[in-house]
């Protein structure tokens, strides 16, 4: 891909035409790129909590841990 292809991309605003311009370059796009390549540009940067979660690897902290503290946390720990 090159530059001029690149900045006609960037300012597409539809997956129509991001597939139109990909083939003056001589390149297939698929509908589903498109419209990824157009959800990731639009984004704003920000992940959910959720999405913060699953990226980092972390554990899903049941609710009562949430309520009781990392204590009781310990606590079950030394009971089981």
């Amino acid at each position: 891909m090159n530059e001029e292809m690149f900045q006609k991309l960037k300012t597409a605003k539809s997956a129509e035409e991001m597939i139109a311009v990909a083939r003056e370059y001589g390149k297939e796009l698929t509908k589903e790129q498109a419209e990824e390549m157009l959800a990731f540009e639009n984004a704003d940067g920000e992940l959910s909590d959720d999405d913060l979660d699953n990226v980092a690897g972390g554990i899903d902290v049941p609710d009562w841990v949430k309520k009781y503290g990392p204590e009781a946390l310990k606590l079950m720990q030394y009971l089981f």
